[in-house]
């Protein structure tokens, strides 16, 4: 049988961990969405959705899975 042994991690550095994922995140956010900004293939497909949801062409969840899964 194996022994199992633990550590004890200081919750200060547990705290900047996650600090750093959450900055992580954060960054990574913020770049998709400055990439997607520039790309005007995907404004251009926004833009025909927005309209087509303002004038009520929607497909309910449902008819989206049967399509897509």
């Amino acid at each position: 049988m194996s022994k199992t042994s633990t550590i004890e991690i200081p919750i200060a550095l547990v705290k900047k961990m996650d600090k750093a994922v959450k900055t992580i995140e954060n960054f990574t956010d913020e770049f998709e969405d400055f990439i997607l900004a520039k790309d005007k293939k995907f404004i251009d497909k926004m833009h025909k959705a927005r309209k087509e949801h303002i004038s009520g062409h929607i497909k309910s969840f449902d008819d989206l899975k049967k399509k897509y899964v």
